[in-house]
């Protein structure tokens, strides 16, 4: 209700977090040690993204997750399971403005 609020006693990883994202009644946050997920944003559960480290964006649109790392895409429907991509992200695609903040092209 943004009114309740509960302290965090400790973070999924001591590294940085750089983007949370909400889909399909999951939080996914990704940071320098990759990509963690939670249903209550108390308890972060690690999720394995093949290859990929540091995740630097996400956001959840067309019932996906797309994640960005430094030299990959990430796509998730479930957020648990990720795929490296090939999404175009030239030329306004809609993929490219869920991450960058909106669908104003």
């Amino acid at each position: 209700d943004g009114l309740q609020w509960t302290p965090i006693t400790s973070s999924p990883t001591a590294s940085a977090l750089n983007r949370i994202a909400f889909g399909n009644n999951l939080y996914v946050a990704v940071g320098d040690d990759g990509v963690f997920t939670s249903s209550d944003t108390i308890s972060w559960i690690p999720r394995q993204a093949v290859g990929v480290s540091s995740v630097v964006d996400v956001a959840f649109f067309g019932g996906r997750f797309v994640a960005i790392a430094a030299f990959d895409t990430l796509t998730s429907t479930d957020g648990i399971s990720w795929t490296i991509s090939d999404l175009d992200f030239v030329n306004g695609s809609p993929y490219a403005n869920a991450i960058c903040g909106g669908m104003n092209g």
